[in-house]
């Protein structure tokens, strides 16, 4: 799928039909198991003029009234034409940029009575607090794993249900070689990393050790530091977490 980005010309007014936003936003709706709840509900999908303020890129919002009446949709996804076409966006930009989107979407309620509703970020810092002083508070330190499984190239499955079969996702890490790691219901999670023609495969029970993203090799680790480590609790555990944010796979205790 390769999608054009109307000029300026195309519009007559400050929005624009996008049937082509909509099959990607579906597509990335089928691909993903967080957003498989929204096959049951309708979005629409529009190209804005131009962006401004906070909500440059695009936006996601409910609609209720008579505004879900004559969009016959739930939610309303619009991205910003001018951004994306000065930004050079491709479809790789607007697939994430919708995927992006479409996670503000929620259901609120119980017993069969849900609404369409939207929530907020995992995490909302400025880039000069993270700078001096580290991943201080849990939202950080999980952003702070999900950049470090970046940074390494990895790309993070998603979380298979009861009977589904092993998974495998292959990311390419420039010229370096390629990470893969797999996932698949009743068996652990292994990490392999290539790079410079070696390469290392990683259980959960190697993680003592940090990663060296360029090599693939595992260096002995002292103490880590307050400001990269988990943070979350654990079962067991009677104070936060000081392992590696990246290392740490142990999943959270529910509040």
């Amino acid at each position: 799928m390769t999608i054009t980005i109307p000029s300026e010309h195309a519009f007559k007014r400050e929005f624009l039909e996008a049937p082509e936003l909509e099959r990607m936003a579906q597509t990335i709706i089928r691909q993903h198991a967080e957003l498989a709840f929204l096959l049951d509900w309708d979005i629409r999908c529009l190209w804005k003029r131009e962006g401004s303020g906070k909500e440059a890129m695009g936006r996601c919002r409910v609609l209720t009234g008579e505004l879900a009446y004559f969009a016959d949709a739930d939610w309303l996804i619009w991205v910003a034409a001018d951004i994306a076409r000065d930004s050079l966006f491709g479809d790789h930009e607007l697939e994430a940029l919708l995927f992006h989107e479409l996670l503000h979407c929620e259901l609120k309620g119980k017993g069969g009575q849900e609404k369409p509703a939207t929530r907020g970020h995992d995490f909302e810092a400025f880039a000069i607090e993270v700078e001096r002083y580290g991943a201080w508070d849990v939202s950080l330190r999980r952003a702070h794993t999900a950049f470090r499984q970046l940074e390494l190239g990895l790309a993070v499955p998603e979380a298979p249900g009861p009977g589904a079969p092993v998974a495998s996702a292959l990311r390419t890490a420039g010229r370096r070689g390629p990470r893969e790691r797999t996932w698949g219901a009743g068996s652990e999670t292994t990490v392999t990393l290539k790079a410079d023609g070696r390469s290392v495969t990683l259980r959960p029970g190697d993680f003592d050790g940090l990663v060296d993203r360029l090599t693939g090799e595992i260096r002995a680790a002292g103490a880590v530091p307050e400001s990269q480590q988990c943070g979350l609790m654990h079962t067991g555990d009677d104070a936060p977490c000081t392992r590696d944010a990246f290392a740490c796979d142990l999943p959270e205790v529910a509040p």
